[in-house]
């Protein structure tokens, strides 16, 4: 499945410096050593694991692209539902089935605008039968 949730929260600084907006590390110890390279750091800055595991995205597709790999470093987002607008806003395409594709191993069915398909209240099911609610 595109959408990975981790299995542990990323560890970020506290408070988030301009010049590290957004970077996550996978470990308290990454997160130090980060600060520790930094003679010019606020002493103030600390580390601080997160309130939960982030979500990734990576391409279904033969590729396993993961977004921005190319660029050194990975995005994360705090919920599913960020993860795939971010994905479908870069231009990524996703399935009715939930996968999502990069613009380079996208397989033809698929589209951008292809909507998670819900039954509606009052519609037949394909036995033939009212949906309940």
């Amino acid at each position: 499945m595109a959408l990975n949730r981790l299995d542990v929260p990323c560890w970020v600084l506290d408070p988030e410096s301009s010049s590290d907006d957004g970077w996550h590390w996978p470990d308290e110890a990454s997160a130090r050593e980060h600060l520790s390279e930094d003679e010019d750091r606020d002493p103030k800055i600390t580390v601080r694991p997160l309130p939960a595991p982030c979500w990734m995205v990576t391409c279904d597709g033969e590729c396993g692209v993961t977004i921005d790999e190319e660029d050194e470093y990975v995005f994360h987002y705090p919920s599913s539902a960020e993860a795939e607008s971010d994905a479908v806003g870069l231009g990524w395409l996703t399935t009715t089935d939930g996968r999502l594709f990069c613009e380079d191993d996208a397989p033809d069915c698929a589209t951008a605008d292809l909507a998670r398909l819900e039954q509606v209240p009052g519609q037949l099911t394909l036995d033939g039968q009212k949906a309940s609610g």
